[in-house]
């Protein structure tokens, strides 16, 4: 057999293949207390081993990964967290992501290779061993406390940015469709100050999100109103706001939620979509493909590019459609009812 020069190096593959090893790494850290012992104080290797519980050679390993993706700093034999670190991985941060690694570790059979085959084969979510990841939650109170802390932490560097972003100066009351927590109630509420919010989620849900209202300057702004967007009619309001609730349905149930929008809504009101978006020829980016393969293995949905979206809103009578990138990965696809 005869080798010849080849035309590309293989540096795509082995990040390919090699990084299969890295974000379980990432999650095994995390539960470990990594990020919390170097939270509190850098540490020596040895130190970091003592306080993980494991021998010098897994917890390089897992350090040196941490490092790799700009989480941590080594230096010689000595590890600190970096800024970015600091911000997403230290629970006292008001950006920590941990609890979203924390459901991923949970739930980890759904990402595994033959659960993620099934789920690809079947074109069915097996997520808790149900087509309805949101009826479980109604059912099982655990899972439900667990998502919405984790939707909590996904939402947390997003919430206080997209409000920036758009006037809503002349709307008067947000609902918050799907509001999980309510981070992005609280979001706009604190950028807004003449504007109130109704919180707008199912009836367990709605429960849990009452804590991160207590202690929060907008809660005597804020309504609870338990109920399910398929089925129970709007509030009165003049802004609807659906943050990973279309990246959830298929586009026969977007659909409908967009054209229901539309009818509640007065004139002059407006609809806001917070989603990662596909480019309009689907290439990427990577975020956005991978977040699809997760729906799979979570919902019925997918993740949308901007033409669909705005498709849809134009379908259901909006228009000035406008997309707007947003914090990180996001954006904001927005459309007015004239």
């Amino acid at each position: 057999m005869t080798l010849t020069s080849p035309h590309h190096d293989d540096v795509a593959v082995y990040d390919l293949t090699l990084g299969l090893f890295a974000c379980p790494a990432m999650l095994i850290a995390h539960r470990a207390g990594l990020f919390r012992r170097l939270g509190e104080s850098p540490s020596t290797l040895k130190e970091l081993g003592a306080a993980l519980g494991l021998a010098r050679r897994p917890t390089e390993a897992l350090a040196n990964t941490a490092a790799a993706l700009g989480f941590v700093r080594r230096d010689a034999d000595r590890y600190a967290l970096t800024a970015l670190g600091a911000d997403l991985l230290v629970e006292r941060s008001p950006t920590y992501f941990g609890a979203f690694l924390d459901l991923m570790y949970e739930a980890s059979e759904t990402f595994s290779l033959k659960s993620l085959e099934a789920a690809i084969r079947d074109d069915a979510a097996h997520a808790y061993g149900s087509p309805d990841v949101f009826q479980s939650h109604e059912q099982q109170l655990a899972l439900a406390q667990r998502f919405t802390r984790a939707m909590e932490s996904v939402s947390a560097a997003h919430a206080p940015v997209w409000p920036t972003q758009l006037d809503l100066s002349r709307h008067r009351v947000m609902l918050d469709i799907g509001a999980g927590s309510g981070a992005h109630t609280r979001g706009a509420l604190s950028a807004w100050p003449a504007l109130r919010a109704i919180v707008f989620d199912l009836p367990g849900v709605c429960e849990l999100s009452r804590p991160y209202f207590e202690t929060s300057p907008v809660r005597e702004r804020v309504t609870l109103h338990p109920a399910d967007m398929r089925h129970d009619p709007f509030p009165d309001a003049d802004l609807h706001f659906y943050s990973n609730v279309f990246h959830a349905c298929p586009r026969e149930k977007n659909a409908l939620l967009a054209h229901k929008s539309s009818d509640a809504l007065p004139p002059g009101g407006r609809i806001v979509l917070h989603e990662v978006l596909y480019r309009d020829d689907k290439s990427g980016p990577l975020a956005a493909a991978a977040s699809s393969l997760m729906m799979i293995s979570w919902t019925e949905g997918e993740q949308y590019s901007s033409r669909e979206l705005t498709e849809i809103l134009a379908n259901a009578g909006f228009s000035s459609i406008e997309t707007i990138p947003s914090a990180g990965y996001y954006s904001l696809v927005t459309g007015v009812k004239h």
